[in-house]
């Protein structure tokens, strides 16, 4: 979603506010099921922003912005920037690689935990005229329920799964309590 030469046209290039609306609300939220997603301009302020009519309503940007996520889209539009180079035509481009430009953390909301992806919207494939700037940038939450560990569980490799007593360096995790 974040990826794209349309996302970054209609996002950056010129910003057409019913275009994301459809990608990014209907298209990510709802068929995704992501319980918030947010556009950050360059200058960090909320350019848009969707929660499903369902949606907790408690649910903002405030709620969801914390340090943690405030570095990680600091620390990926820093990557985004030195990435770009410019070739011997003048066109510019982004060297990186995904994981450069996109993190995932955990935030703690109330009694609640929220998985929140965090991605620069960049071009791809590229080939386009591009700003040597800082980008826009995807946060998108979801709320961990019964359900949504179900789902997650489902598609898990229990082979791979083991319990550790801390989250080890680079990797993230949330405490399960057993109450």
């Amino acid at each position: 979603y974040a990826a794209s030469n349309a996302a970054y046209v209609n996002i950056d290039t010129s910003f057409d506010p019913e275009w994301v609306r459809s990608r990014f609300g209907r298209g990510l939220a709802v068929r995704e099921g992501y319980d918030l997603v947010v556009i950050l301009d360059r200058d960090m302020n909320e350019a848009f922003s969707y929660r499903p009519e369902s949606g907790p309503t408690d649910l903002t940007l405030v709620s969801v912005l914390s340090p943690e996520v405030a570095r990680l889209s600091t620390d990926i539009r820093q990557r985004y920037v030195t990435g770009l180079v410019t070739a011997r035509n003048g066109d510019t481009y982004f060297s990186g690689k995904m994981k450069d430009v996109s993190a995932v953390t955990e935030v703690q909301i109330g009694e609640r935990i929220a998985i929140v992806a965090v991605m620069a919207i960049i071009p791809d494939p590229g080939g386009i005229p591009m700003r040597r700037s800082v980008p826009h940038v995807l946060v998108a939450v979801k709320l961990i329920d019964a359900q949504a560990l179900a789902d997650m569980l489902s598609s898990l490799s229990l082979t791979n799964l083991f319990l550790e007593q801390t989250i080890p360096a680079g990797m993230n995790g949330a405490a399960i309590r057993d109450e």
